[in-house]
């Protein structure tokens, strides 16, 4: 079962009027999301805010609009489903012919749908609803009776949908309706067309559309909208229910009967919903929902009960009911809707196969002709019946399910691509390629892009799941480095995101090779900033040219050039003459660029002319060796230039290799016909994110890459090629990273080791080839322990927080003394405003810290608690919360570096301890792993002016209803508003307070507040 609880987000898109509607997300969530952007648009759907959209707009999707604008399925324009190939497809690359049969015809049986394209409805920004009740006295028959000849006739803007329910075990009829238009016309309507009912206009309520969505679920029309949102149902029990259509009145006499047997049982809900309007229009074929003209209602009927053991009672009442209205309901077939599924209508065998005779007994009743159909396009996309249920369309090719549900797997051709500039993010799914990334981002702004690699027709899922090398590397870092969201099929076949995967797997599959841990289907990624001028060369140089002494002399600049340059030299064979090509990006006008190639590598003698100032899109082109001023249009070609059998390894360089061994590498090159042996230039953003940030651990001490790849054309040279690969990559180990010797993941290499060709795997053996840094490594011992003669001293904190008394927090194992470290006397607090750093020692509280950064600045913070007495170094070891974390992240975050006393004694610092070490102590819990002695801080900038307030409600003054609005805007609000509700007993009284600070005026928080919380009152 592919659980897609968390496949809810739903993007509207007003101006188009569309959105886009993934098959997890309620109805209530789409009103809502509706509603948010436009008081005048709507969606035909059911009248339950809590149903699932995936499965009511399968089978077609009843509602209060659709007399005017049909069924939900009548409105849906696209659709991604994975069918049963393990395709992602959207309506273009599955067909007409599917896309016909998932509006309606239980998307189920073909597939699972992943979001729905939907066409959104006109709604005037008034409308009006009303119920009317009537007992039997009060002549709820003759008005039932009456309503059949008017309802499917009356105007489209109206719907009136009676329903007869026992209520306090009184049976009553309610006409409950909508009108799209204000109470004064309704009311001329309905003298018109049924003064029977003498509506009055205190019965009416004028309201949004919106708000009769709530008005139908029995919800306070004027309550709070988050109420759509909740996405648990009212309890139900045990029911049983079915359905019917109606193409002529039933009589009067066969109504009394039917009222009659509802005093056979305790809990009822017989509803009819009118036809006619739009619902006549659209032809029986459109889609497969066939119920069209010639149908004035539809009938559902529904038992509950709540009691063990009234199973049998309740359900033979149901049966003998439906067989006592077959004379007045429709006939040959008679119809039934699918998503009230009756089981009693037949079934498939309980192994999910099925015969065409025998699904066509219940087919037609749904279906009618439209079944045919059905059938034809499940035989063509899923004809092994992969997809089955107890009454899933069958396949004419066979009986039975006959792929294996362990052999399914999931082929990515979903290349869809979202940019949003305005936001500087994008959606990108796996299966699109870097080309059609960059072509959608200058589509929308040629000063943004992304680092990723030189190859357009790459796709995204591999490369960024490995790192994503690129041009853009020594700015930005790289492609794994700038991405924010995922979605990922885990092991269980959920579907999960960010928030519902948890950070450790969100960490593991950006750059740590996501295929290890689930099908990735879509990244959201961070777009960075380009000038709209940028300069590329490519200069050549062969061994007579002094290739050698300047690939030499690259190694000790290239790292340390400007970010915003990168130069790539690569060595190639062109028509057997070997050579050296020094290709660059660089972020600015050539000017510029000549000016730092003449003061840092003038060796090189770059001239004006080897230079092409152009866009960063079109450097793109020029670096796959396409026109760069041809056509945009070859970034979206996908397939790749022809290559052949090659191998290829990969190295990383801590240190320049010496010139005598440069030499023998390109001797080397003359062994085969086709090598390429390529540099990429480390330092900048490589260097400044830490080891593990994510998976890929080659950050700073590396100075540049090396990817050697020999290609082959003719059959019969594997063996000489891989076994020359195999010597120069022996050959240049005295030169490269030790200790382990390092590789990149996306050019994996299996003579590094490899699982068992089942697939299994030891820690051992796979440690061999995934080792990512053994150099570095925190004491194995999770306890920092003193041994004093035969005496073990054990401080265990129970917490990591600056929360604790002395001794609270330390325990001991076996009943043996401890040692608390009193720091107390550690308080020397060392601010550089003009650095915007401090060196802060374990002793100090928040207040003081506070306190000497007030005194150097007044526009100047950091994030940490808000309790001034709480001590720096607990505060800090454990993560510290504070106002500024939304805007700053937590105290750990903006660490850079410590002072530490290790377990053997040792005062190192952040270079001493080691990436690892100086990972741990940042939320890790320092006293794990030694006595911080002081902390070296990043400040933050503030504004000269804050505004802080807090408002305090009582249970009676709507504390629960504004808390609960809370959880919906808080995190969403501007990163500047810090807004923290606080339950607390004061003076014996419970209440809520809401405790806020923004980095502004109070001006502009009162405009914030009011957009997005009103709730609250906030006043000046």
């Amino acid at each position: 079962m592919l659980n897609l609880i968390n496949f809810h987000s739903i993007n509207v898109d007003i101006e188009g009027e569309i959105a886009w509607v993934q098959a997890a997300a309620t109805l209530g969530q789409l009103y809502y999301n509706i509603a948010e952007k436009s008081p005048i648009h709507a969606f035909p759907a059911g009248l339950g805010p809590p149903v699932g959209v995936g499965g009511h707009f399968s089978g077609g999707g009843f509602g209060s609009l659709m007399r005017k604008y049909g069924l939900s399925a009548d409105n849906i324009i696209d659709a991604r489903i994975v069918d049963a190939n393990g395709k992602i497809l959207d309506r273009r690359s599955m067909g007409e012919d599917l896309f016909w049969a998932i509006r309606g015809g239980g998307a189920a049986s073909f597939g699972v749908v992943l979001s729905w394209k939907i066409k959104l409805v006109r709604v005037p920004s008034t409308v009006t609803v009303f119920t009317v009740t009537k007992t039997l006295e009060q002549g709820a028959i003759p008005l039932l009776h009456k309503w059949q000849y008017i309802a499917h006739k009356l105007p489209k803007d109206l719907a009136i949908m009676p329903g007869i329910a026992k209520i306090n075990s009184t049976t009553q009829l309610s006409f409950t309706s909508l009108f799209l238009g204000k109470a004064e016309e309704l009311l001329q309507i309905m003298q018109e067309s049924f003064p029977e009912l003498d509506l009055k206009r205190e019965d009416c309520i004028e309201t949004t559309w919106v708000r009769s969505t709530l008005y139908f679920f029995r919800l306070p029309y004027n309550g709070s909208l988050i109420s759509l949102l909740d996405r648990i149902p009212i309890p139900r029990y045990s029911f049983k229910s079915v359905s019917d259509y109606v193409t002529k009145p039933i009589p009067k006499l066969a109504l009394q009967e039917l009222w009659r047997r509802t005093s056979e049982v305790d809990d009822l809900n017989i509803d009819f919903l009118p036809h006619g309007g739009r619902m006549s229009e659209i032809a029986e074929s459109e889609i497969p929902y066939p119920h069209r003209e010639g149908n004035i209602y539809f009938i559902s009927y529904e038992v509950d009960w709540e009691k063990q053991g009234e199973s049998i009672k309740n359900i033979e009442w149901m049966r003998n009911l439906y067989k006592y209205m077959s004379p007045y309901v429709s006939k040959q077939p008679r119809r039934a809707y699918l998503n009230y599924r009756d089981l009693d209508l037949g079934q498939n065998r309980i192994d999910g196969s099925a015969s065409y005779e025998e699904a066509k007994i219940w087919g037609v009743k749904y279906f009618n002709s439209n079944f045919d159909r059905l059938v034809k396009v499940k035989s063509k996309v899923d004809p092994s019946n992969f997809f089955s249920n107890e009454q899933s369309i069958p396949s004419r090719n066979t009986g039975s399910a006959l792929k294996s549900r362990s052999e399914y797997r999931v082929t990515l051709d979903q290349d869809s691509i979202n940019v949003d500039i305005e936001g500087e993010i994008a959606w990108v799914q796996a299966a699109a390629t870097l080309g059609q990334l960059y072509y959608n981002i200058v589509e929308k702004s040629p000063i943004h892009a992304f680092p990723a690699g030189l190859g357009p027709p790459v796709g995204v899922g591999g490369h960024f799941r490995g790192g994503g090398f690129g041009s853009l590397m020594r700015k930005y870092g790289l492609s794994a480095d700038n991405i924010i969201d995922a979605r990922i099929v885990d092991a269980n076949g959920k579907i999960l995101d960010r928030r519902s995967m948890g950070e450790d797997l969100f960490w593991a599959i950006r750059g740590g090779g996501a295929a290890s841990f689930g099908v990735v289907l879509s990244w959201k990624i961070k777009l960075v900033r380009v000038p709209s001028t940028v300069t590329v060369f490519t200069v050549t140089k062969t061994l007579e040219q002094g290739a050698i002494p300047l690939l030499h002399k690259w190694q000790y600049i290239a790292p340390k050039l400007p970010k915003d340059l990168a130069i790539m030299p690569r060595i190639a064979k062109i028509n057997s003459t070997r050579q050296l090509s020094f290709t660059s990006l660089f972020l600015g006008k050539v000017e510029e660029l000549l000016q730092i190639m003449q003061e840092s590598f003038p060796e090189l003698d770059l001239k004006r002319e080897d230079c092409i100032e152009t866009t960063w899109v079109r450097s793109t082109l020029y670096f796959f060796r396409l026109p760069y001023n041809g056509s945009l249009s070859s970034l979206l070609d996908r397939i790749p230039i022809p290559r052949y059998p090659f191998k290829s390894v990969s190295d990383y360089v801590t240190e320049p290799i010496p010139k005598s061994a440069l030499q023998e590498l390109w001797r080397r090159t003359s062994e085969v016909d086709l090598p390429y042996i390529s540099f990429i230039p480390y330092g900048g953003r490589m260097s400044e994110i830490s080891k593990s940030k994510i998976p890929y651990p080659h950050r700073e001490g590396n100075i540049y890459f090396i990817s050697y790849e020999v290609d082959w054309i003719k059959e019969g040279e594997s063996t000489k090629n891989i076994e020359w690969m195999r010597s120069l990559d022996k050959y240049m180990t005295p030169y490269v990273s030790k200790q382990p010797r390092r590789a990149y993941l996306n050019y994996r290499d299996l003579d590094l080791g490899q699982n068992k060709i089942d697939g299994s795997a030891s820690y051992e053996e796979a440690k061999i080839w995934g080792i990512r840094d053994d150099s570095l490594k925190v004491h194995e011992d999770r306890r920092f322990a003193v041994n004093q003669g035969t005496l073990s001293y054990d401080c265990k904190p129970d917490k990591n927080g600056g929360h604790d008394y002395e001794g609270l927090s330390c325990t001991s194992n076996q009943k043996l003394p401890f040692v608390i470290l009193d720091l107390i006397n550690f308080q020397a607090i060392k601010v550089d405003v003009e650095d915007e750093t401090a060196w802060v020692q374990s002793g100090v509280t928040l207040g003081q810290l506070y306190y000497k950064i007030e005194e150097k600045s007044s526009i100047h913070g950091f994030p940490a608690g808000i309790g001034t007495s709480v001590g720096f170094g607990g505060h800090f070891s454990g993560g510290g919360y504070g106002a500024l974390m939304r805007k700053y992240g937590l105290v750990a975050d903006n660490i850079v570096d410590a002072q530490i006393v290790n377990a053997k004694g040792e005062i190192l610092d952040r270079r001493s301890m080691g990436e690892d070490l100086f990972w741990a102590i940042r939320g890790g819990g320092g006293s794990s792993f030694g006595v911080v002695l002081s902390w070296k801080i990043k400040l933050v900038r503030v504004p000269p002016t804050v505004t802080v307030f807090t408002v305090s409600k009582t249970l009676e003054q709507g504390a629960i209803s504004l808390i609960h609005k809370w959880q919906y805007i808080a995190h969403k609000l501007p990163k500047d508003l810090m807004l923290i509700s606080w339950l607390v007993k004061r003076n014996s009284t419970m209440q809520v307070s809401f405790l806020s600070m923004f980095l502004g005026k109070p001006k502009e928080l009162l405009q914030i507040m009011q957009d997005s919380f009103p709730e609250l009152l906030l006043l000046h």
